[in-house]
């Protein structure tokens, strides 16, 4: 009893009771989160799959181990062993027979460990396998289907690999074992032993040669991703010179591995390095000699001969991929004969011209609209609604909790876990307008939300799950949650919603006080059986952590539902770098699609993976594995289907291919004559790259007309320019809504015709005395001039440039749109506003004084609008001196004079 309880044993259990009660922890809080999100079958699937994989692997290695040890064994027990490392000094070695009988057994366990561990990792590779779907299309070759080399071939490696690990590993522990036991000897300088270890290390030897055959049986199909050619795919040299070798290769491995074997019941030493060195020099002569001897005196001489059919496959299967095929083709016929009325004709194209970048936007929205330090936006996102019955472009942005910006003082665990756990509210505004100060006109804004838009408006504002919401919270608490300010005073809230784990028993407190590291959890007395522990909040961990084997778009967008609620669209992607023959992308990949539209609430947390694309190969096989994991695409509530659009990432690696693959002839291909780039940009003030997406022209959305089509429509687009020009070659767009969404239109224009690019207008632009001196001008007054994103925009048959410039004061985080650049043609006019620039070069003439709201043709304010907006902002300026919020009322005010001005000039013109 006292050996039981000595205090070596007393502390392995508390060291194995610490471990279970820590990694037991994360199980038990991540199921009933899970479970929380109608999930908990996705939960236990994986977690089954990670073990049995594990545990499965480890066992098979620790047999196939223990097995050979066990048979070595009976060659006679371990004995001790002496040997001398021969040198300046002679060390005698001793293995002592206790330490090689434990070995038997712990060997096999390490290595099971060891194995089940790496096997664990492979657990997606073996579901995908098992619940496999054919894409339907084969490979030229060998005429397997695409599902082959997707789903069967990782599996058949991650076999072949594990296998030859353990293989290995037992042959050596078992040639230990009979040094050990003096089965093998070495005590006259070369090997001799029993007639049993002979032969059992030769059939082990054996097998791996045996393995290594099916080795080179898998290396043939890794042809089709072969680099060696003009393309990526296997080449005439790999078809022609490498397929014919690996295939005697196979043959000479299952020779050597018979070799083997011969060599151990006959024990001739000799036999064994003989067959291995003649694989190896096989492989160095066959494998590497030839094909290089074959490519440089057959194809090189010839190459475009050659390489032409395997060019034409990887051009088809690279296409397939990306789903570059297809994007339909159209001629765009520069001309430059648009006159006003072809504006005024295009007011929906030219109302929705984005001005405000979301760069110098973000930053206003902090100084106007965050109204506490604690408050921050994470991202501006551009999106569009039918507000005022019309189809408006806005950009809308979330009033989250950043907890980095709470005193050190107030960063106290009730604070950051309990108090502030949610932000509040949005912040919306179109993307054309500005007041008469340069300031963003706002559609929603202010806590709690105020809206000037009819049937806009925000019911549910609380963010409790986010992209800033980095850490954990508990609510609805007796301590009671900070809702928003109010004046002098704070509001304040009980989280009412079905989000996170009800702590409804002491079980559950003490397992998230674990996992949280906090024993307040468990000891605090605000906390009830009533109170929610919320964990994964930022929504770009939630999705990983619900589906990890889906890649994701890296900008998700918030949306405002009909019944005002907030949620956030998530776009999903089923990727794979196994595709056969096509060209790989810098971000690892060769294949992708975009099957899946994730929703998530922003005050619920609710989640819904919706399946859009249900033929898509990848996809059916996550749903054969997880059948509760997607939701039928019919079920998608209309609100968010309205806002689904095409997502930026797909596009922009799509349109990163087009640039090469848009070349289907092999001649041009292989030449290279007509590769494509994206034209460079400038920010700011220098064609410099830009935090996380370099000096490239990035695509943006737009609200246009497409030529031939009856109406306007969100689309995203793209310029492209030839290799080592500035000029334009074409145009990509993308299309976003209804029927029409997933449609990609590539316009070419003509040839034979400089059609600018971007930084050549932004060289007009420097080359332009007046603008020049503005801009230099303003620069030497202390203020920093800040160029927007140059904007091509299409429209008829011509291209219009536009550029939006922001002036900032030193030391002043507060842009302001004060100019707009617009060129056609041979013309480049500064303007106040949009609608003058465009009324300078289209009307004769710039247009006296300034259009404040929104400043472009056939979009004035009407009195209606106007006089809601007036009344908008006296309540405000109202509410604000009631609080004693005087730079807000003083703020409202300058707004309020600015509308009533427009008042007073468009009663004015109505008069006339």
């Amino acid at each position: 009893m006292r050996r039981v309880f000595s205090p070596r044993n007393i502390l392995l259990f508390l060291a194995v009771l610490v471990a279970v009660s820590y990694y037991g922890s994360y199980i038990f809080t991540d199921y009933l989160w899970f479970s929380n999100l109608g999930l908990e079958g996705v939960y236990v699937t994986t977690l089954v799959a990670r073990t049995l994989v594990a545990v499965a692997a480890g066992l098979a290695a620790f047999l196939f181990m223990l097995v050979n040890l066990l048979v070595a064994r009976r060659d006679g027990p371990p004995r001790a062993v002496e040997y001398i490392l021969a040198g300046e000094v002679e060390i005698p070695i001793t293995i002592p027979p206790t330490v090689v009988s434990r070995l038997t057994w712990l060997g096999p366990l390490v290595i099971a460990v060891l194995v089940g561990a790496a096997a664990r990792e492979g657990w997606m590779t073996v579901l995908q396998f098992i619940h496999q779907t054919p894409f339907g299309l084969s490979d030229p070759f060998f005429k397997r289907d695409i599902g082959f080399y997707v789903f069967t071939l990782p599996f058949l490696r991650w076999l072949y690999h594990g296998a030859m690990f353990v293989l290995v590993a037992t042959f050596a522990a078992t040639a230990v074992y009979y040094l050990a036991n003096r089965g093998l000897d070495f005590a006259r300088g070369y090997p001799v032993g029993s007639r049993q270890a002979w032969r059992h290390l030769s059939v082990l030897g054996a097998a791996g040669f045996v393995l290594k055959a099916g080795g080179y049986i898998l290396a043939q199909f890794n042809l089709l991703y072969s680099p060696r050619g003009v393309a990526v795919g296997a080449s005439y040299t790999d078809i022609h010179a490498q397929l014919p070798v690996l295939r005697i290769m196979v043959v000479l491995a299952l020779v050597v591995a018979g070799v083997v074997v011969a060599a151990g019941w006959m024990r001739r030493t000799s036999y064994v390095v003989a067959g291995v060195g003649f694989l190896l020099a096989a492989s160095l002569v066959l494998g590497t000699a030839y094909p290089a001897f074959v490519q440089q005196f057959q194809v090189e001489p010839d190459e475009i001969n050659k390489e032409t059919p395997y060019i034409l496959h990887n051009i088809a299967y690279t296409r397939e991929a990306y789903g570059l095929n297809r994007i339909e083709e159209q001629e765009f016929p520069v001309t430059y004969n648009l006159v006003l009325a072809d504006i005024q004709e295009e007011a929906a194209t030219i109302n929705n011209i984005r001005l405000w970048d979301w760069r110098p936007l973000r930053e206003s929205y902090w100084q106007l609209q965050a109204i506490r330090p604690y408050y921050d936006f994470a991202d501006v996102d551009l999106d569009r609604y039918v507000l005022d019955g019309r189809y408006r472009q806005v950009m809308i942005a979330a009033r989250e909790m950043n907890l980095d910006n709470l005193t050190a003082e107030a960063r106290t665990w009730m604070n950051l876990h309990l108090k502030y756990t949610h932000g509040y509210g949005v912040v919306m505004s179109p993307t054309t307008l500005a007041t008469r100060e340069g300031m963003p006109v706002f559609f929603l804004r202010d806590i709690p939300p105020v809206s000037s838009v009819p049937g806009l408006r925000v019911t549910r504002p609380e963010i409790y799950f986010g992209e800033m919401t980095n850490t954990y919270a508990i609510v609805n608490t007796e301590a009671g949650e900070f809702d928003y300010p109010l004046g002098d005073q704070n509001q304040y809230t009980n989280y009412a919603g079905p989000g996170g784990v009800q702590l409804s028993n002491p079980l559950i407190r003490l397992a998230f006080a674990i996992r949280l590291g906090s024993y307040q959890v468990f000891l605090a007395d605000t906390i009830t059986t009533e109170s929610r522990a919320m964990i994964y909040r930022n929504i770009h961990e939630m999705v990983r952590k619900i589906a990890p084997f889906l890649r994701y778009d890296q900008d998700p967008y918030l949306v405002i539902g009909d019944d005002g609620h907030l949620f956030y669209i998530q776009d999903a992607y089923t990727v794979t770098s196994l595709y056969p023959y096509s060209e790989r992308h810098p971000l690892g990949l060769n294949y992708i699609r975009n099957p899946v539209k994730i929703s998530i609430d922003a005050y619920a947390g609710t989640v819904r993976y919706y399946l859009v694309d249900e033929a898509e190969p990848i996809a059916r096989t996550i749903a054969g594995i997880f059948p509760s994991l997607f939701t039928p695409a019919s079920a998608m509530p209309d609100d968010m289907r309205r806002h689904v659009r095409y997502p930026e990432d797909l596009f922009s690696i799509q349109a990163d291919m087009y640039t090469t693959y848009h070349m289907r002839d092999p001649l041009v291909f292989y030449n290279r004559e007509d590769l494509w780039v994206r034209p460079t940009q400038l920010y700011g003030d220098a064609e410099r790259p830009q935090p996380g997406r370099g000096n490239a022209v990035q695509p943006h959305y737009m609200i246009i007309r497409l030529p031939g089509e009856e109406r306007e429509e969100l689309v995203q687009m793209l310029p492209f320019s030839p290799r080592e020009r500035r000029n334009m070659i074409a145009w990509l767009a993308a299309r976003s809504d209804g029927e029409n969404y997933g449609d990609l239109i590539v316009y070419k224009f003509p040839k034979q015709e400089l059609i600018y690019g971007p930084m050549q207008i932004e060289a007009r632009i420097d080359q332009d005395t007046t603008i020049s001196q503005h801009l230099t001008l303003w620069s030497q007054a202390g203020s920093n001039v800040i160029r927007g994103t140059l904007l091509v925009v299409p429209i008829k048959d011509s291209i219009l440039y536009v550029e939006p410039l922001y002036l900032q004061a030193a030391g002043n985080r507060l842009p302001e749109l004060k100019r707009v650049i617009v060129a056609y043609g041979d013309r480049i006019v500064m303007a106040e506003t949009l609608g003058q620039g465009l009324q300078a070069i289209f009307g004769g003439g710039a247009v006296e004084g300034p259009d404040v709201t929104p400043g472009v043709p056939g979009e004035r304010p009407t009195v209606g609008e106007l006089a809601r907006q007036a009344n908008t902002l006296f309540a405000q300026a109202r509410e604000a001196a009631s609080r004693g919020d005087w730079a807000a009322y003083g703020q409202y005010l300058s707004e309020l004079e600015s509308i009533l001005e427009q008042l007073q000039a468009l009663a004015e013109r109505e008069g006339r």
